[in-house]
């Protein structure tokens, strides 16, 4: 069985939604999965209000699970809250520079 790690804010979470543990991105990808007949663990990692910093800081308790696939939304509540692009490039690369590290 793949592991798929959704990882990022509200909009992974499903905040907001009737019923997130349902209605969610995550819950929705698992959902056509197994309609195709595919049996995968989908995680949803999202938390609400996260930033790229945050998602950084909160990273490493993530990349304990085996994971097969991750995928990454982030930035939407820097950009909310006026963070500079550039930092939210640089979390973002770090982000992905460690989740490769982990595949490795």
């Amino acid at each position: 069985m793949k592991t798929i790690v959704f990882f990022g804010d509200s909009l992974t979470a499903g905040y907001g939604l009737k019923d997130p543990l349902t209605e969610s991105l995550p819950a929705r990808i698992k959902q056509i999965l197994k309609r195709e007949g595919f049996d995968h663990l989908v995680i949803n990692a999202g938390m609400s209000g996260d930033t790229s910093t945050s998602g950084l800081n909160r990273l490493p308790d993530i990349l304990e699970m085996d994971t097969d696939i991750f995928v990454l939304e982030l930035g939407a509540n820097d950009f909310l809250r006026g963070h500079p692009a550039t930092l939210v490039n640089n979390n973002l690369q770090k982000i992905i520079s460690q989740v490769k590290e982990k595949r490795k």
